[in-house]
């Protein structure tokens, strides 16, 4: 029995630290992210802001890191899919194209959300281009932007079947913050039937 005991809580403490570790990982992620996506709003060769408003920004308004919003998820790729077009805040419209799709529990419910690419973008020839994963949930309309926010994703972090889902990284699109912008609308497939607290909220 005390064999037993011994090898559980060796047990409990290896997956505690690897948990903490990645909890590490996610903090020093947000941080970065951040941290980055403010100097861009704040330097005016970048910034989405109007000059007036560019003057007396300080920062985005966001939740505080959470690792409960940070999900182990499944990549399934999608081969062949139709491009299809996205509405967006304009009467300009966005040609998508359907990539994959992440599954991932949030507590014990299952989800999956489509993530898709950029067919103008994907004319870019990158290294490692970006995936777009737009979305809707339940804080939308209170805390957060009414027309859902968005995630960046690289190509590379889903070699595997297995990655990660960071709401914590959920930026708001730039109409949020100057209507000149056109952004694309989440399809009716990416909205969660849950409350997303984490990431980029609006100021109240």
């Amino acid at each position: 029995m005390k064999v037993f005991c011994l090898t559980v809580s060796l047990l409990l403490l290896t997956f505690s630290s690897a948990t903490s570790l990645l909890a590490q990982e996610g903090r020093a992620a947000y941080v970065q992210f951040w941290e980055k996506t403010e100097r861009i709003f704040a330097d005016p060769e970048t910034s989405p802001l109007d000059d007036k408003d560019r003057a007396r920004f300080d920062s985005i308004p966001r939740y505080p890191y959470n690792p409960d919003f940070r999900y182990a998820a499944q990549w399934e790729p999608t081969e062949g899919a139709k491009p299809q077009s996205v509405e967006t805040t304009t009467e300009a419209r966005r040609r998508m194209q359907k990539v994959g799709v992440l599954k991932f529990t949030a507590d014990t419910t299952k989800l999956e959300l489509p993530v898709y690419i950029d067919l103008t973008l994907a004319r870019m020839k990158v290294a490692d281009p970006t995936y777009f994963l737009p979305f809707t949930d339940l804080t939308n309309g209170g805390d957060t932007y009414g027309g859902g926010r968005y995630i960046d994703i690289e190509a590379s972090a889903l070699d595997g079947s297995e990655t990660f889902i960071d709401f914590n990284l959920a930026y708001n699109p730039y109409c949020v913050y100057n209507p000149k912008y056109s952004c694309p609308i989440p399809p009716a497939a990416n909205h969660l039937p849950i409350r997303i607290e984490a990431g980029a909220r609006v100021e109240r």
